[in-house]
């Protein structure tokens, strides 16, 4: 399946993932999930590829982005603004995430955040124009979590103070990466979920390290340490071949409050060849991860 961007053909994927081993259903019209990458970071994760001090958002051509899908009848199903720290220029993000609101109100748009300036979201309302928030949270002890971010990170207090007077505790999300020394047993992923129940954060994803660095590495853990028990449900697996898997999974806590948390798990193994994925960079708009491709 093609498109047309910018007077360049980009290539889409034909079908969807398979679902339990069964082949993908078709693709029948055309999607794209659009990943905003602002760069600057204030945390010093060893993990991390991108750790650019620049700073730079150039707010016109990506207007300029948004107004040509929308112009092209191309369904943009979701929107994630990611980093470095998207939150890093709190006044420029809003701007941006505003923006992006008006623009295209049906979208589906998502933070990627080591929570800096979470309780300001949250205090200032700008956690309303958001469907969901994915924390950089690689540990459930506060002081163990901050020495792999390299920064004082929001604490487990402030998310359960946070989770318990805000009506939309669903928009909450952990993402950790596995590393050793930190979330690296069966034991401690365990100890992790029921950590987040105690918080009400009902959602965690977890995800082995990808090699981008010699620390990650060094520190990988595989994604299939999870030993699943009775307590485990799985719901949902996808797998697009030689590519990537996730699987989906409900965990029943030992205090049960009011539903399971959800377990995400992902394993990628390479970039995808053909994809629909674009990634505006704050500059250039690219197709697929970890390409060159520059469209605009």
């Amino acid at each position: 399946m093609n498109i047309n961007l910018f007077n360049k053909d980009i290539t889409l994927r034909d079908k969807y993932c398979k679902f339990f081993g069964n082949e993908g259903s078709d693709i029948t019209e055309p999607y794209i999930n659009l990943y905003v990458r602002f760069k600057g970071c204030n945390a010093d994760c060893l993990f991390c590829e991108f750790k650019e001090v620049a700073n730079h958002f150039n707010f016109r051509k990506y207007e300029e982005v948004l107004n040509e899908i929308r112009n092209k009848n191309i369904e943009l199903r979701k929107i994630a603004f990611t980093g470095g720290e998207p939150t890093l220029n709190y006044n420029r993000f809003k701007d941006v995430l505003k923006h992006t609101r008006d623009v295209s109100p049906n979208t589906y748009i998502s933070l990627n955040t080591n929570g800096l300036k979470l309780v300001d979201m949250f205090s200032d309302s700008t956690v309303d124009m958001l469907d969901n928030i994915a924390l950089s949270k690689h540990h459930y002890i506060d002081e163990l979590n901050n020495k792999l971010l390299g920064f004082k990170s929001i604490s487990n207090k402030e998310i359960s103070e946070i989770q318990s007077t805000h009506n939309r505790t669903e928009l909450m999300h952990f993402s950790c990466n596995l590393v050793k020394g930190g979330i690296d047993t069966n034991d401690k992923v365990v100890q992790f979920l029921e950590n987040a129940n105690e918080l009400n954060v009902f959602s965690v994803g977890f995800s082995s390290l990808m090699p981008v660095n010699d620390y990650c590495k060094e520190n990988f853990v595989d994604i299939n340490i999870l030993e699943l028990n009775d307590n485990f449900f799985n719901s949902k697996q996808f797998d697009d071949t030689g590519h990537c898997m996730c699987r989906n999974y409900l965990y029943t806590p030992k205090v049960f409050k009011d539903e399971h948390v959800q377990l995400y798990l992902k394993n990628t193994y390479k970039n995808q060849e053909s994809t629909n994925s674009l990634i505006f960079d704050g500059e250039n708009l690219r197709y697929g991860f970890g390409q060159d491709n520059i469209i605009y």
